[in-house]
């Protein structure tokens, strides 16, 4: 077992010699013999003792009382006193410096073993429970931190789960109108026409079956949202990927939309405008894509007012490699996104707060176009313009073999 290294604190030479010797037959190791309060600081700080021998009575402005104080207010090294006086006052003092023992001199060797054999092992055991409450406090801290972050995680969670019940909620009130309003005019006329055929005129049964024509186009393109989305999250969309000239796309999805624009009276512009501008993809799946940007812009400007379609060649970083692709930009001059909603609207069941209300929609349609120019190794964004209205790009790589 290691020898108990102790610190003698003594002011008469005569008496700390013989202490050292018996320290030293008793099996001990003495550090330092010191003779006053502010040398016992210093070498308790520089020799780290197991234990301090301590006078009452030593020279310096300090008594040993005073000293121990000092000593105990920044380590836990245990303290004997020892004195050549019993008086009642200076151990009323010494107990408030909680010393680990009390001994009058001369100080016999077995007394003077068993008071240091207990006042090292009763330290020992403080510091050990000392450093078990630490550790007690440290696991304590750690747990109160994890069950912070766990709670922050639940109400996250609890956030989470409530928007998306609320966004669920919101899709079903959606699609349950979109899906009974055409279905109704659906009924509706052929109702009409059914109990009225011998007893209108043509113009007007030729105006019930357009009616009918309409709804169930609009009602075609919300269940091929529905099965689009289903295949497209699923993985089980088939893309037919060629070269193909950008300017047509753009010229179809324009001739579909000719009666929407002229209804509203807006004006189409086509901005750098190239022959034979070759992009690589699904001709259908884009035009998908612009469609549905076109028909957006179209729905939520008021008359008179201007789109511009944009052509850009540009770059794209895909697979790690610097490719050449094209921008192509609708600009309309309608509503606008909210500026917090533009990283959202590309997602399923959602719709901009300025758009969900009237103007009808489930929220799919940006959502599927975003999955289509994934797939294309594309990118597709929004952005507010600054004059009022929104832009809607995305990019597309050039002819297949372009670097």
């Amino acid at each position: 077992m290691e020898k108990a290294k102790i610190l003698i604190v003594e002011d008469e030479a005569i008496s700390a010699m013989g202490i050292e010797s018996q320290l030293q037959n008793l099996g001990y190791e003495v550090t330092s013999i010191v003779n006053t309060g502010e040398r016992a600081i210093q070498k308790a700080e520089i020799d780290k003792p197991d234990l301090i021998m301590m006078d009452i009575r030593i020279k310096g402005e300090m008594d040993g009382i005073e000293t121990a104080n000092q000593i105990n207010s920044h380590s836990d090294i245990p303290i004997i006193f020892l004195t050549a006086f019993a008086d009642e006052d200076k151990i009323n003092r010494a107990k408030l410096a909680l010393p680990f023992g009390y001994l009058l001199k001369p100080v016999q060797d077995r007394d003077l073993k068993v008071t240091i054999e207990m006042a090292v092992y009763a330290s020992e055991v403080n510091r050990e429970r000392n450093q078990a409450q630490e550790a007690l406090k440290k696991t304590n801290d750690q747990l109160e931190k994890k069950v912070e972050e766990r709670t922050a995680d639940f109400k996250k969670a609890k956030e989470m789960a409530e928007l998306a019940n609320q966004v669920k909620s919101e899709f079903l009130a959606n699609i349950s109108h979109e899906l009974r309003n055409p279905m109704h005019q659906i009924i509706s006329y052929s109702k009409f026409g059914d109990e009225k055929y011998h007893h209108i005129a043509d113009e007007k049964r030729q105006h019930y079956f357009k009616q009918i024509r309409k709804s169930s186009d609009r009602l075609m393109v919300l269940i091929n949202n529905l099965l689009d989305l289903s295949k497209l999250e699923s993985g089980q969309m088939d893309y037919q990927k060629k070269n193909i000239d950008l300017n047509e796309i753009i010229d179809e999805a324009i001739s579909e939309f000719m009666p929407s624009l002229e209804e509203k009276r807006l004006e189409i512009k086509l901005e750098n405008r190239k022959a034979a501008k070759l992009v690589y993809c699904d001709s259908y799946k884009i035009g998908q894509v612009l469609r549905n940007l076109l028909a957006n812009s179209i729905k939520f400007s008021s008359e008179n007012r201007i789109i511009q379609i944009n052509q850009v060649d540009s770059t794209m970083e895909i697979d790690g490699q610097s490719k050449s692709v094209v921008k192509i930009s609708v600009i309309d001059e309608g509503v606008g996104i909210p500026e917090k909603e533009l990283d959202s609207v590309f997602d399923k069941f959602i719709q901009s707060s300025k758009t969900k209300t009237g103007a009808g929609g489930t929220g799919l349609g940006l959502a599927i176009c975003k999955e289509i120019i994934n797939a294309h190794n594309g990118k597709i964004w929004a952005k507010n313009n600054s004059e009022g209205g929104a832009t809607f790009s995305f990019m597309l790589p050039s002819k297949h073999g372009a670097v």
